[in-house]
Parts: C-alpha cells; structure tokens; sequence
C-alpha cells in the first residue's frame, strides 16, 4: 500500500481553505441572517501550489447584489485575498489576512484597514449596494 506524502502546497492549500470556509461561513450566515439569499458556487483558481476549487458567494439584498470572490492566497502585502463586489454600485471592497486577521481595505491601497466583523459586514453591504 502506498501513502501520499503531503507536499508543503499541500499543506498551503489545505489552510487557505479552510480559512476561506470560515470567512465564506460567517458572511453567509450573516447574510441569512438578514434575509438575503445567498448564492453558493466555487471556482478554479491557479496559484504556486496548484489549481483548486475555491468557494464562491453571490448574494442578493433588497437593494442589490454583490459577490464574493476570492482572488488568490499569493497576494503583495497580504496573506491572501477575497474582493466583495457590489451591483448596481460597481463598488468593489478587498478584503486581506494580514498577522492571522481579515481586515477590509475600502477604495484604495492607501486607505486604512477595517477590522473584519459582522457589525462592519452589514455596514459595507449597506453601503456597496446603495445606489
């Protein structure tokens, strides 16, 4: 019987996901929460430590809709990266681990990072969705 040996991308991959399942978890329960529908999918992503399927959101508000997308774990300045994408708007926000935390980041790469959390969740769907 032969054993696969878990590679260091393996291991890289594995932890991404997870903290991918969490953060996607938390923003659809926060999303039902208000009623909204939530949309689950996933996509293919490609990085350094091979291609995956990530997790995926498309969420519907009274006043719009947004998406959350994941971008990639191998990101400048950041230990990966989700975008929340908002219609009719056209707002986009990222969101970034940084120091073992998602943070939001509004706008552009200057601006000052958010703690991620319900309260500033709602408030950014709030505001990403309005007209």
């Amino acid at each position: 019987m032969q054993t696969k040996t878990r590679t260091k991308g393996d291991t890289t991959r594995a932890r991404w996901l997870a903290l991918l399942d969490e953060l996607f978890h938390d923003i659809a329960s926060w999303s039902e929460e208000q009623e909204w529908l939530v949309h689950r999918d996933t996509k293919k992503l490609e990085e350094p430590f091979g291609t995956y399927q990530a997790p995926y959101l498309a969420i519907r508000t009274p006043q719009g809709r947004f998406v959350v997308n994941p971008i990639a774990r191998f990101v400048m300045a950041a230990d990966g990266r989700v975008d929340m994408e908002a219609w009719p708007s056209f707002d986009r926000v990222a969101i970034l681990r940084e120091r073992g935390q998602w943070k939001v980041r509004r706008d552009s790469a200057f601006a000052r990072l958010m703690p991620w959390n319900r309260q500033n969740f709602l408030r950014l769907v709030r505001e990403l969705v309005s007209d």
